[in-house]
């Protein structure tokens, strides 16, 4: 078993650990409400064209029922997971839907 920790170059240490083949981590593709809560610099733009989010593509790993962010340093995946709209997992040869129909 491997840790999932985090790595200087997050591509590659996405890729280390989907080759690994460790068990239930997964790469994964979620789509959230951007909205000023969670991305309070895009309060203006949201303003100004009266909308209160906009959809946003986001990669990050799950383990198990464990979400791993690594985008910054200080990012947390509590930052966006009640905004995700949808998910979906990414495979090596294709795309496995891991939500309702909305994806």
């Amino acid at each position: 078993m491997y840790k999932v920790v985090a790595a200087p170059n997050m591509q590659y240490s996405h890729s280390l650990l989907l080759k690994k083949r460790v068990s239930d981590l997964s790469l994964t593709l979620g789509v959230f409400k951007m909205n000023t809560s969670n991305t309070p610099r895009i309060a203006y733009t949201l303003s100004q064209h009266a909308l209160s989010y906009i959809p946003e593509a986001h990669t990050y790993l799950k383990y198990g029922e464990n979400y791993f962010d690594f985008t910054r340093a200080d990012t947390s995946s509590n930052d966006f997971i009640n905004d995700v709209l949808c998910e979906l997992e990414i495979r090596r040869r294709y795309t496995v839907p891991i939500c309702g129909s909305g994806c």
